[in-house]
């Protein structure tokens, strides 16, 4: 199927039926190159990324401009190709971010938090549980913490739950 590549903004004047028959190719394009990298962004881009990247059309715009710097406007104006090319790329990204942010959990299970359900009960706080650890409860330090590169965050959290971790395994250790 011949392709033609509309700018985004023009893209989306078309009949459903052709969008509908673009985007199933689209979405098998190779990722662009051009993609910037998730984990260079702050953690406050990283976290309204993947809070817009899947509402939508316009949560897609929103996050492709966040990750390439640019502006919705111009993201409107890219090719169909360079759009998806793009949006191909942050999905890559994203599915390793959580992969990631899935190692962020302590070996030891805490049975008293999981008794009281702790998780589901603090869940709803979502980025801010992250914030209050990271700032030691003083909500001054919160959007400091928000303008720090992602990798750097994860990096300090990971660090954190292999620390806390290590203690609880020599804890466990019985001395003489």
């Amino acid at each position: 199927m011949e392709l033609t590549n509309y700018k985004l903004k023009d893209f989306v004047k078309q009949d459903d039926d052709l969008i509908f028959d673009y985007t199933a190719h689209l979405k098998h394009l190779p990722p662009s190159p051009k993609t910037n990298r998730l984990f260079s962004k702050t953690l406050g881009e990283v976290e309204e990324i993947k809070t817009s990247y899947t509402k939508g059309l316009g949560g897609l715009v929103k996050s492709i401009g966040i990750l390439q710097d640019i502006k919705e406007n111009q993201v409107m104006n890219l090719t169909i190709k360079d759009f998806y090319g793009l949006v191909n790329g942050l999905n890559e990204q994203i599915e390793k971010l959580y992969m990631a942010e899935q190692s962020l959990q302590s070996r030891h299970e805490n049975v008293k938090w999981v008794a009281v359900g702790g998780g589901k009960k603090m869940a709803k706080y979502g980025i801010y549980n992250t914030l209050d650890q990271l700032a030691d409860g003083d909500i001054l330090k919160f959007r400091q913490i928000l303008e720090l590169p992602y990798e750097d965050v994860f990096t300090k959290l990971k660090m954190d739950i292999e620390k806390a971790d290590l203690q609880q395994d020599m804890d466990s250790i019985k001395t003489i």
